[in-house]
């Protein structure tokens, strides 16, 4: 008989409130106003077997209960042996990490800020962020596949990275037509821009700049460039970026 916590007892309590205040009727299901205000903490969970939460601190690799608060980061568990390796030094916002996999790693480097929202499913996944790199608000979906981000790189709002998770197949043969046949790859030094979108395949070189809204399906082997568009192309050659903003930088 499996045994609730204090804290799932009240998530489950809370989750079926339903009420009407001056006429207005109020629901404290999870994810709203109202459900945050009575349940303001997330408990992580573990579903699985052989699941481990790592926080690295001066370079020392440390297991830590899968339970236990940390701050701006909530992790699910929903399959097994999989592993969470986060650097103390980062300083995460709102964000989740999904593991709705088996044998999968997210591995988060040194001094990674910001709001990240990772979800993964089927077996075999990896996400590796590199250090010092921000995000202002990034959804990486993988199925199957993995991710690696360099380090020093700058994610706008409302970045997403996705890879397919349902078949495209040939009418005749039924033979799937839309399998990956690389890893997502993005290089060291790259700004993505808002409302920006990888897709499977889709590999970012050294110091290159993604322009707002673009959209990302392949590879691309040019470092110092501008890629902007839908589907994206190279529109700048010979650039570089920098973190200040621009009268800042001239002014410098």
């Amino acid at each position: 008989m499996k045994l609730f916590s204090i804290t799932e007892i009240f998530r489950l309590w809370t989750s079926h409130i339903n009420f009407s205040f001056f006429g207005l009727r109020i629901k404290a299901q999870e994810g709203s106003l109202f459900y945050s205000i009575l349940y303001p903490f997330k408990q992580n969970s573990d579903k699985g077997k052989n699941n481990r939460l790592i926080i690295v601190e001066n370079g020392i690799e440390k297991q830590i209960r899968i339970n236990k608060k940390i701050k701006g980061l909530y992790v699910s568990f929903d399959g097994n042996n999989n592993t969470l390796i986060i650097d103390k030094s980062c300083r995460l916002v709102k964000s989740n990490f999904i593991f709705n996999c088996s044998n999968s790693t997210i591995k988060i480097e040194k001094k990674v800020n910001g709001k990240w929202q990772i979800a993964m499913y089927g077996n075999n996944c990896s996400a590796a962020i590199g250090e010092n790199s921000f995000s202002a608000d990034t959804s990486i979906f993988l199925v199957d596949n993995s991710i690696e981000v360099g380090k020093d790189c700058m994610f706008s709002n409302n970045v997403r990275i996705i890879t397919d998770a349902h078949s495209v197949l040939d009418n005749n043969t039924k033979e799937v037509l839309n399998l990956p046949t690389k890893p997502i790859k993005i290089g060291n030094h790259v700004w993505l821009g808002e409302r920006t979108t990888l897709t499977k395949n889709a590999q970012i070189p050294d110091d290159c700049i993604i322009g707002i809204a673009s959209v990302i399906t392949k590879s691309f082997n040019e470092g110092h460039c501008v890629i902007a568009g839908s589907p994206a192309r190279v529109v700048k050659q010979n650039i570089t970026w920098d973190w200040p903003h621009p009268t800042d930088y001239r002014n410098s």
